[in-house]
């Protein structure tokens, strides 16, 4: 039978660690650290249900977290609202260096 976990799974990350819940004064509770370190995976669908749910309950009782979670929505939304430049297409001069650096391999 497989362990349970009693906390959402948070990926190691390297660099400052609780920042976001230090921002929102919860750096002390370990639980809300995992749960802002869990959020992204938790809104692309990438965490498992068993973590989505405990996600889910400790949102239910935490202001910090959802406000922080609102907030990581917002910031989201605000980057896919950004304008995405057309890049021109390659000049006939990119084209052949392309083609004959494909036949020299």
């Amino acid at each position: 039978m497989p362990e349970r976990r009693s906390h959402p799974r948070v990926p190691r990350r390297r660099g400052k660690r609780g920042v976001a819940a230090r921002s929102h004064g919860h750096a002390t509770d370990p639980r809300c650290r995992r749960i802002f370190a869990a959020l992204s995976e938790y809104l692309d669908g990438e965490l498992p249900a068993p973590d989505c749910r405990e996600l889910e309950r400790h949102l239910k009782g935490c202001k910090p977290c959802l406000a922080f979670l609102a907030t990581l929505k917002k910031t989201i939304q605000a980057c896919q609202d950004l304008p995405v430049p057309k890049v021109p297409p390659p000049s006939s001069r990119v084209c052949a260096a392309l083609r004959q650096a494909a036949f020299r391999r």
